[in-house]
């Protein structure tokens, strides 16, 4: 049976191979905006990754597939952008397009003052011209299962539905979280066994996806070292989890 402090113990010690290895050696132009926004993801999904490490040993495990699922989000967008450097542009409308529902919104508040509405103001016809320009030339805005199927990775779509069911605060989550039919209820439980190891494989796959990319923007690391960095990290993680028959 898996071991769950040597499984945790091993998927920071990936992640610690990972940065001294690969990340620490990113190196991208200074003049290209989607490769400097490529090491934005890769940074932040690593981040991530360290968050959901953290909740874990705060005896809060399943609160960690809230930055997992932010580590595929993160991902999603790294994959398609290392793909085509003019993903960017569908990063910029999605980005000014939130931007412009959540700016309004605001200003549909009776608390904020007219100073507050003035700044709004501004803030959604910064973003406005970028819409229209944007749309103009026909960019388009992608869901998740749509980033995942421009990359080939669509099958992995339904772990980004398993960690949304997780982070949401629906019945069945409160229930299992909190013990809802037992005699008492529990604050900060264990997650079961199979879920918390089911959590470090999702976060662990992701991490290593990520790191398969930086050849693709960055100068500072070969395709053949990273190969061989994700193939040792694989093979750290298949000690203390083994494979599903058939993989």
């Amino acid at each position: 049976m898996p071991d769950l402090k040597r499984i945790h113990e091993t998927a920071n010690a990936i992640i610690g191979l990972l940065e001294s290895e690969a990340l620490k050696r990113v190196e991208v132009s200074a003049d290209s905006e989607a490769a400097r926004m490529s090491a934005c993801l890769t940074m932040s999904i690593f981040e991530q990754f360290h968050a959901a490490m953290a909740l874990v040993e705060a005896g809060l495990a399943s609160h960690a597939a809230g930055p997992i699922r932010s580590m595929l989000d993160g991902l999603g967008d790294l994959m398609n952008l290392a793909k085509d450097q003019s993903y960017l542009d569908s990063m910029k409308l999605d980005t000014a397009c939130e931007n412009g529902g959540l700016f309004r919104e605001f200003m549909k508040s009776p608390s904020i003052d007219e100073s507050m509405r003035e700044e709004l103001t501004r803030w959604v016809d910064h973003d406005k011209p970028i819409i229209d320009e944007l749309t103009g030339r026909k960019v388009k805005r992608y869901d998740m299962r749509q980033k995942l199927r421009n990359v080939g990775v669509e099958p992995i779509y339904v772990s980004y539905k398993l960690l949304c069911a997780h982070v949401h605060p629906n019945v069945t989550t409160l229930g299992s979280r909190h013990g809802n039919h037992s005699d008492q209820l529990v604050y900060r439980g264990p997650l079961p066994r199979d879920a918390e190891i089911m959590l470090h494989t999702l976060a662990v796959d992701y991490l290593v996806r990520c790191v398969s990319e930086i050849p693709k923007f960055s100068k500072g690391i070969t395709v053949e070292e990273i190969d061989a960095l994700t193939n040792k990290a694989v093979g750290m993680w298949r000690e203390v989890v083994p494979a599903p028959e058939g993989e």
